[in-house]
């Protein structure tokens, strides 16, 4: 392991509830808030500088970010889309958060907005999903499904 780098993972076992981990964020906050801030020193007086990230399923990170549900109409982690507009290609949001989809405080305000990784499979879905609904309804505008499609799936 690279001396640089010191990895430290904190497990939850426990419900997925907000209260419930409000209550366990408010006994490190000040600790996280003084690492982030000071970093460690260690005793050759070396500074350390911290810097957090979380990662966790999509339903998790919205609970620790004190976001309504992902099937809102304000549903990014990061930016302001709105459900109405997720399609729009042509748009684009800049990650400065999402504060008309929160309902509730940050649980852990050290860690930086881009520092929230969400899981690859949730984000793999998402993208899967919105580019089946676009091809879906590219289909049916040009009448292809109807003139080419489903008389072959009929046969089958």
């Amino acid at each position: 392991m690279n001396v640089l780098v010191m990895l430290y993972i904190c497990l939850y076992i426990g419900k997925e509830k907000y209260e419930t981990l409000d209550k366990v964020g408010k006994i490190f906050a000040l600790q996280l808030a003084d690492l982030k801030e000071n970093g460690i020193i260690d005793d050759d007086g070396v500074h350390w500088p911290v810097e957090f990230y979380f990662s966790g399923d999509w339903k998790f990170t919205y609970i620790i970010l004190g976001l309504n549900a992902p099937n809102s109409e304000y549903f990014c982690l990061f930016c302001e889309c709105d459900a109405k507009s997720r399609h729009n290609m042509d748009l684009f949001w800049m990650p400065t958060g999402n504060t008309k989809g929160g309902k509730r405080a940050s649980l852990f305000p050290v860690i930086d907005l881009l520092n929230y990784i969400p899981d690859e499979l949730h984000i793999l879905l998402r993208i899967s999903d919105i580019l089946m609904e676009c091809l879906f309804r590219d289909l049916f505008k040009k009448n292809d499904f109807e003139q080419n499609f489903k008389e072959k799936i009929e046969k089958k």
